[in-house]
């Protein structure tokens, strides 16, 4: 009985000195499974609430699941709290990353407010969010990109003869998935003199031979390659002397 008691009294000066601190870790605000594209705002007063992760304040913790990859914005933009605190963790709870201050691309005016920037596979994630020194209101701002990968890329015209200088053709890249997020491409020629290509695939013959125009993503590095030759066929011109029926001698100084 003793025994008891005993634990009852501990129970209680934990939970009232902050020891019982596991309850909002393990008991986090779930913000959803998320498919697409997505924006989460949502503001907490960490008062009342507890610490259960990282420095001594107590803490806001979120937990969101991705069903396919996204870029994922997370920031403190705007909160009382003067100076924020950032964890990203996987779903056993394991760090992947934190941030203190940002002064970078995207950072919020208040540069001591917490930013991190992450690609993230499909997974569930846990974000938590406090004060680096003190307690009070937490905003804390998610948006997530949805991204879906280049496999590959292929063109349109493996092959082509052009026959006079000047002539052109159009190469066009087509990238698999049809989806894909980023489809950017850059384009190039093996030898500019022979041909050269614009940045959106048009090739002009500028001279007889070969060369080979080059398609690249930007996302993998993915390529495709065609083989452009340039043949420009002489041509002979003819010219009418007339009929003649003995023999005779002609000079020509106009062609040769």
């Amino acid at each position: 009985m003793k025994t008891i008691n005993f634990l009852y009294i501990l129970f209680c000066i934990q939970a009232l000195t902050g020891g019982l601190y596991a309850q909002t870790y393990q008991s986090p605000l779930n913000i959803g499974t998320k498919n697409t594209s997505f924006t989460y705002s949502n503001t907490q007063n960490t008062v009342n609430l507890s610490n259960s992760y990282g420095r001594s304040t107590n803490e806001a913790v979120y937990v969101f699941t991705l069903n396919t990859s996204m870029e994922v914005i997370m920031r403190n933009c705007n909160s009382s709290v003067s100076d924020t605190y950032m964890y990203l963790l996987d779903a056993l709870k394991n760090l992947i990353v934190s941030n203190d201050d940002y002064s970078g691309a995207g950072c919020c005016s208040n540069t001591y407010h917490s930013y991190i920037k992450r690609q993230l596979p499909a997974g569930t994630y846990y974000l938590v969010c406090e004060g680096y020194s003190s307690n009070g209101n937490i905003t804390t701002n998610i948006t997530g990109t949805s991204n879906v990968p280049v496999l590959y890329v292929s063109l349109n015209i493996w092959s082509a003869f052009l026959t006079d200088i000047n002539q052109t053709i159009q190469l066009s890249a087509m990238i698999v998935p049809s989806d894909a997020t980023n489809k950017n491409v850059t384009w190039s020629s093996s030898n500019t003199s022979i041909a050269t290509v614009s940045n959106t695939g048009l090739v002009t013959a500028k001279a007889e031979g070969q060369a080979f125009v080059t398609v690249t993503t930007q996302e993998g590095g993915y390529s495709a390659t065609a083989t452009i030759n340039v043949t420009v066929p002489s041509h002979t011109t003819l010219v009418d002397i007339g009929a003649k029926t003995e023999n005779f001698t002609y000079t020509d100084n106009k062609h040769g």
